[in-house]
């Protein structure tokens, strides 16, 4: 079975008025968390850190995710690679293509009203 593994970046207000980011690695067919980093900023730095926790084996999986400079960015591109996955992006304006990152977005959305 090939991994599937989808990925975005979603901001978290907290009490104190602040913001924090995180990212995660969601696997398509469990719908497990397989990854996830928080930060204060939205740079790539994010995304890599959120990579790194990914703990499976990971040659041949797919990482996809939206087209954002965070994905985009050489760093995250190379540690992609060096992870062995294979890189996979949503076309641009077409968030239904990372339909299942965008859901456990929404999840959290939801659940933290």
């Amino acid at each position: 079975m090939q991994h599937v593994i989808f990925s975005d970046i979603f901001e978290v207000h907290l009490a104190d008025q602040s913001r924090m980011r995180g990212c995660f690695a969601l696997e398509k067919q469990t719908r497990q968390i397989f990854g996830l980093a928080f930060d204060y900023h939205m740079r790539a730095d994010l995304v890599t850190s959120a990579i790194e926790t990914v703990t499976f084996p990971t040659t041949g999986a797919i990482w996809h995710s939206d087209q954002g400079k965070q994905y985009e960015a050489q760093c995250t591109q190379d540690l992609l690679l060096q992870k062995g996955f294979s890189q996979s992006m949503s076309r641009a304006g077409t968030p239904t293509d990372n339909s299942y990152a965008e859901r456990f977005v929404e999840t959290l959305q939801v659940s933290g009203s």
